[in-house]
């Protein structure tokens, strides 16, 4: 066959270059294998017929066949796992050579070759088995489970091909004078043996250990009979298969019955024929059903509707054979009228046989998927090999029983058939139940090879709350330390109970905590009043009038304002809420936060605005957050109306929605689904945030709300990940890759928090953790339950996105929901710097701007000169550096025309910052800062878009030899210091502390082991330092869970991190 045919062949069965040869095999032995079962099967049953009564022989030789069938797979399952598969499969084969040879030639050794016919027909069933045992078992091994369900059909279609080809011929051939229906098996055994040649070689080539395969022997766990009996669900699959089976095999002894009948005296000549015609027509119908309608019914009504469509259509016949058969007869002495009754049978038989091999077959094999994967092998083994025969073995019987009672007729075997139909549909809603439990269990299971071990949570509560939790006392000790800063409500209630603690670091800091800020001490007012009072020997708490609280607050002395805020928590009144309400605006830092102490615990609504009004605060905005949450419900209409409220900055709106995710309750709820529609999506994120944290399930309206976000965000999601492969993978496109896959797995979170407040948030957890661990198994795993809950409407979209496909398959198949063109490298960065910011955010617009430095052809654009006039510094300071550097006049026009103050910072950027020194330099802009600590190990796995709101509050400080930088914290803790070039010496009066090199981070957040005070950074070489100020560091993660979680994993976890 010419080269690009071949290639379009491989194309079109969906083979990829490197499967090409292991399938070009695949499909040749399953050639021969097809030849081998038509010619063998039409003779056997031909010749079994034609030697022997249907009505007393053919019960018993179903029986016989059946305990063949038992024994040749117990010996089979016996020896896998004790011998190379290999050896096990060639054995076999050479056993069925023997075997067909033996009936081929055997006439010379027995006395009545009509027993070598009977052997014949008692051998398709074991033959069948083991044939099928050793393909599928070599197909399994040597692929996937997405590859196997890819690739499935088409190596199975090289056995479709030559059975079709072989029941055709057959009735061709015996019209050619010398041949005879014996000659069949010499065309078998010929066939078989070019099988066993090619086996042979597929085992040499690629089921050698160490070469091909996916899954090996050593991989495989057996099921004891204890255990195979105690698991349930196998069970009830023991259950299906030998339901089905014997509904089968009553069927067929009908069906051999009837055509024998029919096929007599004169007519009996055409017999293998008819049969040869008949096997072909339901291997046509079966592979026409399985080629258009069994993916088709799968996916759109389930596992369950596909397995019960045989044993209805089976009723509908089954009825109708035994209507006909009671009204017009079912004998051949009946005349012409039998043909009505031989019409219903035969249509059971074509239904049950193809709709067997085209539906229920490859239905079934999906129920395998929950099974342990150790395991999976030797429960297909035991299912397939020994129950079908088991069940077989049972039909027979059930028949020979049933045929000792000579009031019963062949009608009766049919009435017999209705019982079991109903039995084989109940056996397949209890399995389709287990099915569903099953998975559930074993994708738990799954769930803990995660290599991350990292559960998202979603606002900074839980965070904070999960590491308290913890029982490694440093992390506790850590997360407390965190919790001061952000979360002081909670941090007071976390230290009371905490103060028990079985951890003695844990305890003891909590002890320290509640002695410094007097936490928990009723006698603490009381001692405050008399203080104020003037008088030990008072305490009446009256006695402190508000004329006398007036004088303290209005102090100069700054311990009296504290002691006056501290009074108002048990002495608030009409006339005292001014004080208050002064207090929280009071010029002291230490003043103002025990003002906001006091307006936490005493919850006035006066003092709601003020709070809304701190939130912006990076100093106190903490502190007035935790107040309004501790307002509860009753703050939420001031909130609303500050949300509302014209200019009001997005930071306070986040803040706002934050806070009545916090509060909840039904009016909590509805004033945040008004804003689910918000134009701005960050704000939306963080209301689905608060949703979820709040565990809430959507109804009614709402499920069209998600549904339509979900759309949105999956719709972002395909043009990012098309975007991805879009982009070359070179080293100047590097940052905006990373940027862009940042976004990918931003985009599958967002989906992922949709769908958790749709359906069960451990369901879809569960879904999401184990698509990150990427094996096949766990991704088939995932999608399968998946599968389970999810909406029919969102099925097509969503499962295509989350499959591990290949991009161009994804688009192909999303392309009529979210239509997307192909676009070239300069095109895709264009449309991310013109794309709206819900749809690209600015970290990944800075990068591609930054790519755009490094493209030849990629002229100063319009988007790109509409950088230079964001407000944004991170963009206006890339863009203004990559214009300069491509084209000096076009930068000195446009500079020109931007206020005086950006003209200087953009000037300032661009002096020292030379095109193709990069991060070497010792020179920073603002996107090379962030680059830059992307890098270190306290950040690492933190998306770009976080640390550039880290970066806005970065300080750059270059130190030339013995330069020094003062550290004068005045809130007590040092800032943190990062080193991006060079080195520096961390002083403490005068001494050497510890010395730091580049990539090194110093600060209270990040450190290890005992710490130590520094007032000065001393500078050895050229050194380039960024400082961040510890309220803006603090203030900065407080806006993002994600990043306060990302800094817990990589400080408390370094390991995992390094790891992941």
């Amino acid at each position: 066959m010419p080269l690009p045919m071949l290639n379009r062949l491989w194309k079109a069965l969906d083979v990829d270059a490197q499967e090409t040869g292991p399938v070009s095999l695949l499909l040749a032995i399953s050639f021969f294998m097809g030849l081998f079962m038509a010619t063998f099967t039409v003779a056997s049953q031909s010749l079994f017929l034609r030697e022997f009564d249907e009505g007393v022989d053919l019960p018993i030789a179903l029986a016989v066949s059946g305990g063949l069938g038992i024994v040749s797979t117990l010996i089979y399952n016996f020896l896998q796992g004790r011998i190379p598969f290999s050896v096990l499969a060639i054995l076999n084969l050479c056993i069925i050579v023997a075997f067909a040879a033996f009936i081929e030639f055997g006439e010379a050794f027995v006395a009545d070759h009509k027993n070598l016919y009977y052997f014949g027909f008692a051998l398709i069933l074991p033959f069948t088995f083991i044939t099928q045992l050793i393909f599928w078992g070599a197909f399994n091994r040597m692929f996937n489970v997405r590859q196997a369900k890819r690739l499935g059909g088409s190596v199975d279609m090289g056995m479709t091909i030559a059975s079709i080809l072989s029941f055709f011929a057959i009735p061709v051939l015996l019209l050619i004078p010398g041949v005879t229906v014996t000659t069949l098996y010499t065309i078998g055994l010929v066939s078989m043996v070019l099988f066993l040649a090619l086996f042979v070689m597929l085992a040499n080539r690629y089921l050698a250990q160490g070469g091909h395969l996916v899954n090996t022997d050593r991989d495989m766990s057996k099921f004891s009979i204890r255990q195979f009996l105690g698991n349930r669900y196998i069970v009830v699959m023991a259950l299906f298969i030998i339901t089905s089976i014997t509904a089968l095999r009553f069927i067929d002894y009908s069906f051999f019955n009837t055509v024998t009948s029919f096929y007599s005296g004169d007519k009996a000549e055409f017999l293998p024929s008819f049969l040869a015609y008949f096997e072909g027509t339901i291997v046509i119908f079966g592979f026409f059903f399985g080629l258009f309608g069994t993916d088709r019914l799968n996916q759109d009504y389930g596992l369950r509707v596909s397995l019960i469509v045989n044993p209805l259509l089976l009723g509908i016949f089954t009825l109708g054979a035994l209507a006909l058969g009671s009204v017009f007869g079912f004998e051949a002495s009946s005349g012409q009228n039998f043909i009505y009754f031989f019409i219903m049978v035969a249509m059971s038989k074509l239904f049950i046989n193809s709709l067997r091999d085209a539906l229920d077959n490859p239905t079934f094999k999906f129920y395998y998927i929950p099974i342990d994967s150790g395991y999976k092998i030797d429960a297909q083994t035991k299912l397939e090999g020994l129950v079908t025969a088991v069940a077989v073995t049972l039909a027979g019987g059930l028949i020979v029983l049933i045929n000792q009672f000579h009031i019963f007729n062949l009608l009766s075997i049919t009435a017999f058939t209705l019982p079991i139909l109903g039995l084989w549909y109940f056996v397949v809603n209890k399995m389709y139940n287990g099915y569903k439990d099953t998975l559930q269990g074993s994708l738990l299971k799954n769930k803990d090879a995660v290599a991350s071990h990292v559960v998202r949570e979603f606002t900074m509560d839980s965070v904070l709350q999960k590491e308290i939790k913890s029982s490694a006392e440093d992390k506790v000790v850590y997360g407390l330390k965190l919790m001061e800063k952000l979360e002081p409500a909670r941090f007071e209630s976390s230290l009371l109970e905490l103060a028990e603690s079985d951890l003695k670091k844990v305890r003891q800091f909590a002890r320290e905590k509640i002695q410094e800020y007097g936490f928990g001490q009723e006698s603490l007012t009381r001692g405050l009043a008399q203080q104020a009072a003037g008088a030990s020997d008072d305490t009446d708490l009256l006695s402190i009038s508000a004329d006398k609280l007036m004088k303290l607050s209005k102090s100069v002395k700054q311990t009296d304002r504290i002691l006056a805020a501290k009074l108002l928590r048990t002495m608030m009144s009409p006339k005292t809420i001014f004080i208050l309400l002064e207090l929280l605006r009071d010029a002291d830092q230490k003043v103002r936060t025990e003002a906001l102490t006091t307006a936490r615990k005493v919850k006035r609504s006066e003092t709601w605005p003020v709070l809304v009004e701190m939130l912006a605060s990076p100093i106190y905005g903490h502190a007035a957050c935790a107040a309004l949450k501790e307002a509860g419900e009753p703050a939420l209409q001031v909130l609303e109306a500050a949300f509302h409220k014209s200019g009001q900055s997005d930071l306070v709106m986040m803040k706002i929605v934050q806070i009545m995710g916090h509060i909840g309750g039904k009016e909590g709820l509805s004033l945040l689904w008004k804003k689910a529609d918000y134009p701005d999506k960050r704000i939306v994120k963080q209301i689905l945030y608060s949703l979820r944290y709040m565990n809430y399930q959507a109804k009614g309206r709402e499920v069209l709300v998600i549904k339509d976000l979900l759309d949105h965000e999956m719709s972002k999601t395909l043009w990012n990940l098309v975007a991805l492969e879009e982009l070359p993978n070179e080293e100047k496109f590097f940052y905006l890759r990373d940027a862009v896959r940042d976004e990918i797995r931003d985009n599958y979170d967002q989906i992922s928090l949709l769908l958790s407040l749709l359906y069960d948030p451990q369901s879809v957890q569960l879904v999401r953790e184990n698509i990150q661990l990427g094996t096949a198994d766990s991704i088939q795993y995932a999608l399968e339950l998946l599968d389970l809950f999810l909406d029919n409407d969102l099925k097509p979209k969503l499962v295509p996105l989350l499959d591990d496909t290949a991009t161009s398959d994804k688009l192909e198949k999303l392309q009529v929901y979210f239509p997307r063109e192909n676009y070239n490298p300069v095109q895709v960065i264009n449309y991310v710097l013109n794309r709206d910011f819900n749809y690209s955010n600015r970290w990944t617009k800075a990068c591609a701007i930054h790519a755009t430095a490094y493209l030849d052809d990629f002229r100063v654009s319009r988007g790109l000169i509409g950088q230079m006039f964001n407000q944004d510094r991170l963009l206006q300071e890339v863009a203004a550096w990559v214009i300069y550097n491509k084209d000096k006049q076009t930068y000195q026009t446009i500079s020109d025309r931007v206020p005086a103050r950006d003209k200087r910072f953009m000037d300032n950027a661009i002096e020292n910052n030379r095109l193709l020194e990069g991060l070497d330099d010792g020179f920073f802009l603002g996107i090379e800062m962030v680059m830059f600590i992307k890098e270190l190990r306290a950040f690492q796995n933190i998306p770009g878009v976080l640390l550039s709101d880290l970066v806005d509050k970065i300080q750059p400080h270059t130190l030339n030899t013995r330069d020094k930088l003062m550290i004068n914290p005045a809130d007590g803790h040092a800032p943190i210091i990062i080193v991006a070039h060079g080195e520096v010496k961390m002083n403490w009066k005068g001494q050497e502390m510890a010395r730091l090199r580049k990539g090194s981070v110093y600060g209270d957040v990040f450190a290890e082991g005992e710490e130590f005070a520094i007032d000065e950074l001393e500078a050895t070489e050229r050194a380039v330092v960024f400082r961040i100020n510890m309220i803006d560091f603090y203030f900065v993660m407080a806006r993002h869970h994600d990043l306060l979680q990302g800094i817990i994993r990589n400080v408390t976890e370094p390991t995992q991190t390094q790891n992941a």
